[in-house]
Protein backbone atom coordinates (compact mmCIF):
# COMPACT_ATOMS: atom_id res chain seq x y z
CA UNK A 1 0.00 0.00 0.00
CA UNK A 2 2.75 2.11 0.42
CA UNK A 3 4.66 1.77 -2.50
CA UNK A 4 1.16 2.50 -4.68
CA UNK A 5 0.63 6.02 -2.22
CA UNK A 6 4.28 7.10 -2.95
CA UNK A 7 3.54 6.17 -6.68
CA UNK A 8 0.57 7.93 -7.17
CA UNK A 9 2.15 11.10 -5.16
CA UNK A 10 5.29 10.93 -7.81
CA UNK A 11 2.89 10.41 -10.58
CA UNK A 12 0.43 13.64 -9.23
CA UNK A 13 3.59 16.07 -8.70
CA UNK A 14 4.88 14.76 -12.44
CA UNK A 15 1.70 16.21 -13.59
CA UNK A 16 2.51 19.49 -12.67
CA UNK A 17 5.73 19.41 -13.73
CA UNK A 18 7.42 22.96 -15.70
CA UNK A 19 6.50 22.59 -19.10
CA UNK A 20 10.14 21.22 -21.24
CA UNK A 21 11.42 23.99 -22.49
CA UNK A 22 9.13 26.47 -22.09
CA UNK A 23 7.25 28.70 -20.54
CA UNK A 24 8.10 28.66 -16.51
CA UNK A 25 4.20 30.01 -16.03
CA UNK A 26 2.64 26.64 -17.63
CA UNK A 27 2.77 23.26 -16.53
CA UNK A 28 1.79 20.07 -18.42
CA UNK A 29 -1.23 18.11 -18.32
CA UNK A 30 -1.20 14.19 -18.30
CA UNK A 31 -2.76 14.66 -21.60
CA UNK A 32 0.55 16.47 -22.52
CA UNK A 33 -1.03 19.88 -23.28
CA UNK A 34 -0.09 22.66 -22.08
CA UNK A 35 -2.37 24.41 -19.04
CA UNK A 36 -1.28 28.17 -17.96
CA UNK A 37 -1.25 28.36 -13.97
CA UNK A 38 -3.33 30.91 -12.72
CA UNK A 39 -0.43 33.31 -11.20
CA UNK A 40 -2.08 35.27 -8.28
CA UNK A 41 -2.47 39.16 -8.34
CA UNK A 42 -2.34 40.09 -5.00
CA UNK A 43 -4.28 43.09 -5.58
CA UNK A 44 -6.99 41.28 -7.21
CA UNK A 45 -6.94 38.56 -4.09
CA UNK A 46 -7.17 41.00 -1.79
CA UNK A 47 -10.81 42.21 -0.64
CA UNK A 48 -13.67 40.04 0.76
CA UNK A 49 -15.21 37.41 -1.81
CA UNK A 50 -18.31 35.83 -0.68
CA UNK A 51 -18.61 31.58 -1.20
CA UNK A 52 -20.85 30.73 -3.93
CA UNK A 53 -20.41 27.23 -3.34
CA UNK A 54 -18.17 24.57 -2.39
CA UNK A 55 -18.16 21.24 -3.93
CA UNK A 56 -15.83 18.70 -2.00
CA UNK A 57 -15.58 15.07 -2.81
CA UNK A 58 -14.21 12.43 -0.29
CA UNK A 59 -12.27 9.18 -1.01
CA UNK A 60 -11.82 6.75 0.93
CA UNK A 61 -8.35 4.63 0.74
CA UNK A 62 -6.06 2.99 3.19
CA UNK A 63 -8.06 1.49 5.93
CA UNK A 64 -10.69 2.23 4.16
CA UNK A 65 -10.14 1.26 0.77
CA UNK A 66 -13.52 -0.13 -0.78
CA UNK A 67 -16.16 1.96 0.56
CA UNK A 68 -18.10 4.39 -1.56
CA UNK A 69 -16.99 7.87 -2.98
CA UNK A 70 -18.95 10.83 -1.54
CA UNK A 71 -19.47 14.42 -2.41
CA UNK A 72 -21.51 17.32 -1.13
CA UNK A 73 -22.15 20.85 -2.69
CA UNK A 74 -22.33 23.57 -0.45
CA UNK A 75 -24.24 26.74 -1.24
CA UNK A 76 -23.07 29.61 0.76
CA UNK A 77 -24.74 31.85 2.46
CA UNK A 78 -25.02 35.74 2.27
CA UNK A 79 -22.65 35.65 5.29
CA UNK A 80 -19.82 32.70 4.12
CA UNK A 81 -16.94 34.61 2.80
CA UNK A 82 -13.31 34.83 3.01
CA UNK A 83 -11.30 37.98 3.77
CA UNK A 84 -7.94 38.69 2.41
CA UNK A 85 -5.97 41.83 3.44
CA UNK A 86 -2.94 43.42 1.79
CA UNK A 87 -0.95 42.59 4.77
CA UNK A 88 -0.83 38.81 4.83
CA UNK A 89 -3.84 37.96 7.00
CA UNK A 90 -7.45 36.21 6.06
CA UNK A 91 -10.40 35.77 7.92
CA UNK A 92 -13.49 33.33 6.72
CA UNK A 93 -16.69 32.48 7.93
CA UNK A 94 -17.94 28.98 6.59
CA UNK A 95 -21.39 27.72 7.80
CA UNK A 96 -21.05 29.63 11.45
CA UNK A 97 -17.52 29.17 11.79
CA UNK A 98 -14.76 31.59 12.02
CA UNK A 99 -11.18 31.32 11.08
CA UNK A 100 -8.32 33.45 11.14
CA UNK A 101 -4.92 33.05 9.50
CA UNK A 102 -2.18 33.99 7.64
CA UNK A 103 -0.94 33.84 4.45
CA UNK A 104 1.63 33.86 1.51
CA UNK A 105 1.54 33.77 -2.22
CA UNK A 106 3.56 31.56 -4.52
CA UNK A 107 2.78 31.64 -8.16
CA UNK A 108 -0.74 30.14 -8.00
CA UNK A 109 -1.06 29.11 -4.53
CA UNK A 110 -1.83 30.76 -1.52
CA UNK A 111 -0.35 28.94 1.65
CA UNK A 112 -2.94 29.34 4.52
CA UNK A 113 -1.86 28.96 8.10
CA UNK A 114 -4.51 29.21 10.77
CA UNK A 115 -4.03 30.89 13.56
CA UNK A 116 -7.68 30.83 14.79
CA UNK A 117 -10.08 27.75 13.97
CA UNK A 118 -13.75 27.64 14.35
CA UNK A 119 -12.73 30.44 17.02
CA UNK A 120 -10.41 28.57 18.95
CA UNK A 121 -6.48 29.31 19.22
CA UNK A 122 -4.20 26.99 17.17
CA UNK A 123 -0.50 26.34 18.08
CA UNK A 124 1.45 27.86 15.59
CA UNK A 125 2.58 25.80 12.26
CA UNK A 126 -0.23 23.07 13.59
CA UNK A 127 -3.13 23.34 10.80
CA UNK A 128 -1.92 24.89 7.24
CA UNK A 129 -4.15 25.06 4.33
CA UNK A 130 -3.18 25.21 0.75
CA UNK A 131 -5.23 26.73 -1.84
CA UNK A 132 -4.29 26.20 -5.70
CA UNK A 133 -6.17 28.80 -7.63
CA UNK A 134 -8.12 27.67 -10.62
CA UNK A 135 -9.41 31.11 -11.89
CA UNK A 136 -8.55 34.90 -10.24
CA UNK A 137 -10.62 37.84 -12.14
CA UNK A 138 -11.87 41.05 -10.41
CA UNK A 139 -15.29 39.52 -9.76
CA UNK A 140 -14.81 35.60 -9.46
CA UNK A 141 -12.07 33.37 -8.42
CA UNK A 142 -12.05 29.40 -7.64
CA UNK A 143 -9.44 27.58 -5.70
CA UNK A 144 -9.13 23.80 -4.93
CA UNK A 145 -7.72 22.17 -1.89
CA UNK A 146 -6.61 18.35 -1.26
CA UNK A 147 -6.02 17.11 1.68
CA UNK A 148 -5.41 13.29 2.54
CA UNK A 149 -5.80 11.30 5.92
CA UNK A 150 -4.52 7.68 6.83
CA UNK A 151 -8.65 6.85 5.80
CA UNK A 152 -9.87 9.52 3.20
CA UNK A 153 -8.49 12.01 0.78
CA UNK A 154 -10.49 15.15 0.55
CA UNK A 155 -10.66 17.08 -2.77
CA UNK A 156 -12.69 20.69 -3.05
CA UNK A 157 -13.39 23.30 -5.41
CA UNK A 158 -14.40 26.72 -3.70
CA UNK A 159 -16.13 29.15 -5.99
CA UNK A 160 -16.31 32.93 -5.02
CA UNK A 161 -17.15 36.41 -6.07
CA UNK A 162 -16.99 39.79 -5.14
Amino acid sequence: MALLLVGCFSYSCKKLDPAPHGDPNKTTGSDTTTQPLVLIDPGLLTGTWQVINDTTTQTPWGIWDGRPVTGVNYVGTIADHYTFTADGHMYDFMQGHADTATYTISKNQVDIEYTYTNNARQPEGLYHGLFTFIRLGPHTASFSTLAVSPEVAYSSVTHLRK
